[in-house]
């Protein structure tokens, strides 16, 4: 218990609390609240008071800091302006002899106040800061080996407990003197509050302010009474006309469920080890633990500047193949971020690539991507020392009949069959080894594309269904997002059949992806 007044800190060592507790509710009471002078506090053995003289100045501020067993208190003037204390002074032996046959005298006798007088402590028992005009204000933590003083000039001071010397860090920024600190031990963030209510939020490594608090915006009224700081709910309680409860996150804990800064294009499902692969615009790549949640590995520009658009797995689940607007293709050990090799267009176009997938034909691995080039590219997956890739030739020349309009998806649809969809709605099915065109699908809902050219007739997804049996008229293997919001079901053998096809919205708005179960029993669009 502490009770400070011009310049002194009294300490009351209460060895009974309940006892005591019991015994001073039955003093005189004053507005119908019991009332205890010092001298009926120290008349009795249960208590044990000491009086230090520690300041020149009224008290501002007074703390025990528990876990060094110590009083920290702080005044307005500035050779005395902050002290780091003992509790007891240090004793020598004949101190304690002394003690010890005082006690001995008077063990049959009646019981002997135990007031102490005005005393200094030594040297050795104190600490003191000299601060210009003084502290109002101080917080300590010994996590950081920290204290934190902010008074009338309007600074708020960071110091080595044990070097008084000279502050450690000087944090501007309050227009008006400081009045309550704060800091939080877990964020390594440090709170301090204004005379005119203006709240502020530093970082104690980077010393600098990471939030103003306005007190317009909070709605903060008043003169400020009290101010409270809760670990628990990292919260601030502010006492004026009302209470207010201010919750001050940092950048981290706001963004807490935000697993990227900028928007997440496209994601992925790693069955062999469980993790989900995610991307997003700034072109970053993160991998997460599906059963935690929490981050496992992140590579950022991955593909420099430009947003990553598409991904896909190898068979094995070992490499990840990104595809990006700058055109490139790039295979990765996606365990480690390691750039395998970059996979680029014919003439090194840049033309946003739109979608890419991994396939085995005849034993052997291919990537293939499409995009914005109109045309299909075709990289042999090899394994050599080669940094850079370029597509398959005989591709060429034979795309330059296919899609008039930019090419969005891409999906093997049996052994040797590639199927397209383009922006302009069309799907086209390719004979993957002579490359030659297999056959067009045109759904009835765009055969009008003249009256419809105000329409979106773009078709984002394919999906294969691959459970089906690919030669039975009555089967639908192919499924289209589109043209104009609905859903396309086709046999695309014997000249390619619609089956079956819905709106997906009422309002036709455009299917931007579709997955499919395993055992193609379940569609999600």
């Amino acid at each position: 218990m502490f009770y400070f007044s011009q310049g002194c800190v009294h300490i009351f060592l209460v060895s009974m609390m309940k006892e005591c507790l019991r015994n001073w509710s039955k003093g005189p009471t004053v507005d119908g609240i019991p009332s205890v002078t010092i001298e009926q506090l120290t008349d009795g053995r249960q208590i044990t008071y000491i009086c230090w003289k520690v300041h020149d100045d009224w008290v501002t501020e007074v703390k025990y800091i528990r876990s060094v067993k110590a009083v920290i208190s702080s005044c307005n003037e500035e050779e005395t302006a902050l002290v780091i204390g003992c509790v007891r002074s240090t004793k020598n032996f004949q101190q304690k002899m002394n003690e010890i046959q005082d006690a001995f005298h008077n063990r049959n006798g009646p019981p002997q106040p135990t007031v102490a007088v005005q005393q200094k402590r030594l040297s050795c028992d104190e600490t003191v800061f000299i601060i210009s005009k003084g502290a109002k204000t101080f917080d300590f933590c010994k996590e950081n080996n920290l204290v934190a003083t902010g008074g009338l000039d309007k600074i708020v001071r960071l110091w080595n407990p044990h070097l008084p010397r000279r502050p450690i860090g000087m944090l501007q920024g309050h227009i008006s003197p400081v009045i309550f600190l704060n800091i939080d031990e877990g964020t390594h963030r440090l709170f301090s509050i204004a005379l005119d209510k203006i709240i502020k939020v530093w970082d104690i490594e980077d010393q600098i302010c990471l939030v103003t608090v306005k007190p317009i915006a909070s709605k903060i009224s008043g003169d400020l009474a009290a101010c409270y700081y809760s670990q628990e709910l990292k919260a601030l309680y502010l006492a004026t006309d009302a209470l207010a409860l201010l919750r001050l996150q940092s950048s981290e804990e706001q963004n807490k469920g935000v697993s990227h800064n900028e928007p997440v294009l496209c994601c992925l499902y790693n069955k062999l080890l469980r993790q989900i692969v995610t991307c997003c615009e700034e072109s970053v790549v993160k991998v997460w633990d599906l059963d935690t949640g929490s981050p496992v590995l992140e590579f950022t520009t991955a593909h420099g500047d430009a947003a990553i658009t598409c991904m896909t797995f190898d068979i094995s689940e070992r490499r990840l193949i990104t595809g990006s607007r700058d055109g490139s293709v790039k295979k990765w050990n996606y365990q480690n971020g390691q750039c395998i090799q970059t996979l680029k267009q014919v003439g090194n176009r840049t033309e946003e690539v739109t979608d890419c997938i991994y396939t085995e034909i005849f034993k052997n691995g291919y990537i293939i991507s499409v995009g914005w080039d109109k045309r299909i590219n075709v990289f042999p997956d090899i394994q050599d020392n080669c940094d850079t890739q370029y597509p398959l030739l005989h591709w060429e020349k034979e795309t330059e009949n296919g899609h008039k309009d930019d090419i969005l998806s891409v999906v093997l649809c049996a052994a040797n069959l590639l199927a397209t969809s383009s922006y302009g709605g069309e799907v086209i099915v390719w004979n993957f080894v002579s490359s030659f065109i297999f056959s067009r699908l045109l759904s009835p809902t765009n055969t009008n594309f003249q009256e419809l050219s105000d329409e979106d007739l773009s078709i984002n997804k394919l999906l294969c269904i691959s459970s089906r049996a690919p030669c039975e008229r009555t089967s639908a293997t192919l499924v289209a997002s589109g043209p104009r919001g609905c859903i396309h079901f086709w046999n695309i053998f014997h000249g390619g059949k619609l089956l079956a096809h819905f709106p997906c919205s009422a309002y036709r708005t455009t299917v931007t992806s579709m997955t499919i179960s395993e055992d193609s029993s379940l569609h999600r669009s």
